[in-house]
């Protein structure tokens, strides 16, 4: 009873032992109260063996080369791997154990969790436990499925008697191998800027086409990879709540600077602030989203993430957009965040300015609104980016002078409010929205021109092959994918965007209609969309393309013209002399059979010159529409 009265009590099972004990003196015995008596005896074991541990000596400090053992796992630690504000990561290899006689590599995590000095708030126990739980989560059950997250090997928890209610938690798990994205993206740019650099004027290996299907295909890995592990966490288990630069790994199969999206291999971590599903989707009580502050890195925040965090849970109620975002789709616009500015940071660093400047002077054509329309992005990009660091920068002033208080706090208070934040920024983020919509309309054409073997504006390569059709199809997903994913008004779910990026299987022809393979133009000297002189006229089927204010789908496209006629038999007849009947070879035919396909007759230079003299101007808008509905009517 004394040591009671001297030390705090720790109460662990829900009740006090102190309480007990005290109304059980107060109160006479009796047989009925034997059994209770039995129960405070075995509790006050229980209390007496974890004052023994409270008095044990806790784990010394890890380093390189110490053995230590974590739950029933021993490991040998390595290196520093990162180290945050009440945190530490450290490499270690797990040694074996009984039969299995080989090593494999880990990780653990040191943290502080509780209450005292050195805790952030909230940094409870119990969240730290979860933590280990929704690891757990994620790996159960999930079959065949490549979970990129590190897996829970074991945990031990020992409290700290230099800080009471203060606890040391090591977390063992598997090691994801790879630099955060924010250091992989540094040291990426500058090499490549590096290496252009170095190259001479005449000879161009980064062009603005390669680098711009090898940024957005980055991109496409990134989410293809984390997609769906992401969407199982949030499915089945817990929502993360700090998808950032820091907290993805891209590890390079090859080394560098080989590097293609292929070979990179994406990894999420840190799942210290994720909260259960059950209770994050809760209409109220601890770990709902309206009683949760949002928290991780403000600059891949969402504009419903400052709408919370600036005007509460209130300002969420009154927009069911915002509310959707906030509540079911912060991790989607996170990450969205993330491969956007993979992408923009990496087209930039590949291509050459003068070049690319050069590109959109060129006379109107594909190859012009590709550029344009890359620009177009990077400027939106620009704006919404410097408008999440400024607020970023305005929030962690307020953070500092929060924490101690005073009229400075307001100020900063009313400094951050003047950012206008969730307003602005949801506007940027619609017109960031616009320009991928705009960017991933024009890949299905270049698809088309690229599978025609040339690409308008490109100029004379010596470095590596030209880009596939596949490629431009494969980016036209990836940039529809982020617009859906960051689109308010979408409320996306992950199905649907998993489902874009999905790709395509390839499609089997008839050898009736088996052309030359794709890419290798048999008549290069008569295809319409060859390089051409930049003061050439544009041609007949560059005017249709011109006139027109829709796109076709690559899919749609490739697939009416494995029905009728291949595109080559079409920009002959365009050639020829006759744009119109142009137009109207690529209308799907009454059957679908290779009998219906109608071969253009022969026609010599001088006659299809008269002709194009002599015949009227056709109605290039009314071909192109009607060659749209029928398409569509294919798809």
């Amino acid at each position: 009873q004394q040591q009671q009265q001297q030390q705090p009590m720790i109460s662990i099972w829900g009740s006090s032992a102190r309480s007990k004990s005290r109304s059980a003196r107060s109160s006479s015995w009796s047989p009925a109260m034997a059994v209770d008596k039995e129960a405070e005896v075995e509790q006050q074991h229980r209390l007496h063996a974890w004052r023994l541990q409270l008095q044990a000596e806790q784990p010394s400090p890890m380093c390189e080369g110490q053995q230590v053992s974590v739950g029933t796992s021993v490991f040998v630690v390595g290196d520093l791997l990162g180290e945050g504000t009440y945190a530490r990561v450290w490499s270690a290899m797990r040694k074996s154990t009984g039969k299995d006689n080989n090593e494999s590599e880990a990780a653990i995590k040191e943290m502080r969790c509780g209450v005292g000095y050195g805790v952030l708030p909230g940094a409870t126990l119990a969240r730290a436990l979860f933590e280990v739980s929704a690891m757990q989560g994620l790996h159960s059950n999930a079959g065949q499925e490549a979970i990129r997250a590190p897996r829970a090997f074991d945990h031990q928890v020992w409290p700290c008697h230099d800080a009471p209610g203060t606890f040391l938690m090591r977390l063992a798990m598997s090691r994801c191998r790879g630099k955060p994205l924010d250091v992989w993206l540094d040291s990426r740019c500058a090499s490549m800027v590096a290496v252009r650099s170095q190259l001479p004027r005449n000879e161009v290996r980064a062009d603005w086409c390669e680098s711009l299907l090898g940024a957005i295909g980055i991109a496409g890995t990134m989410l293809r990879q984390l997609g769906p592990t992401i969407e199982r966490l949030n499915t089945c288990v817990a929502y993360h709540r700090d998808v950032n630069s820091r907290n993805i790994l891209v590890h390079c199969a090859e080394p560098e600077p080989e590097e293609q999206e292929g070979a990179l291999e994406f990894s999420l971590v840190d799942f210290g602030a994720a909260r259960a599903k059950s209770s994050w989707l809760a209409s109220s009580g601890d770990g709902s989203w309206r009683e949760e502050n949002p928290t991780g890195d403000a600059r891949y925040w969402g504009p419903a993430s400052w709408a919370r965090m600036q005007g509460g849970a209130e300002a969420l109620e009154q927009d069911e957009a915002l509310r959707w975002q906030y509540a079911q789709g912060l991790d989607m616009v996170a990450l969205a965040t993330c491969a956007l500015e993979a992408l923009c940071r990496l087209q930039a660093a590949g291509s050459p300015t003068a070049e690319m400047q050069t590109a959109a002077k060129a006379p109107g054509g594909l190859t012009q609104r590709l550029v344009t329309a890359m620009q177009r992005l990077q400027q939106s990009w620009s704006e919404y980016w410097s408008l999440s660091l400024s607020s970023f920068t305005a929030l962690a002033q307020y953070s500092s002078e929060a924490l101690q208080g005073g009229e400075r706090a307001l100020q900063a208070w009313d400094e951050l409010l003047k950012h206008d934040t969730p307003r602005i920024l949801r506007l940027r983020l619609r017109a960031l929205c616009s320009d991928l919509a705009s960017l991933a309309s024009l890949c299905p054409a270049a698809a088309e021109a690229s599978a025609a073997g040339c690409l308008p504006g490109l100029a004379a390569r010596t470095g590596p092959r030209m880009p596939k059709a596949d490629a431009w199809v494969e980016s036209g997903k990836t940039l529809s994918a982020l617009e859906e994913m960051l689109c308010e008004d979408a409320c996306s779910k992950w199905e649907s965007v998993l489902l874009i990026l999905q790709p395509e299987q390839p499609k089997e022809l008839s050898p009736s209609t088996e052309r030359a393979p794709l890419g290798e133009c048999t008549s290069p000297e008569r295809c319409s969309l060859r390089q051409a002189d930049p003061n050439d006229p544009p041609s007949p089927m560059e005017e249709v393309e011109l006139s027109s204010p829709q796109n076709i789908p690559a899919s749609t496209m490739m697939k009416a013209n494995a029905e009728t006629s291949p595109v080559y038999d079409s920009l002959e007849v365009a050639q020829a002399g006759e744009p119109a009947l142009a137009a109207k070879s690529l209308l799907p035919p009454a059957s679908p059979s290779a009998e219906n396909v109608q071969e253009p007759e022969p026609r010599s230079e001088e006659t299809a010159t008269k002709s194009l003299k002599s015949g009227p101007e056709p109605d290039w808008a009314e071909c192109f529409k009607g060659l749209t509905h029928a398409a569509k009517r294919s798809a």
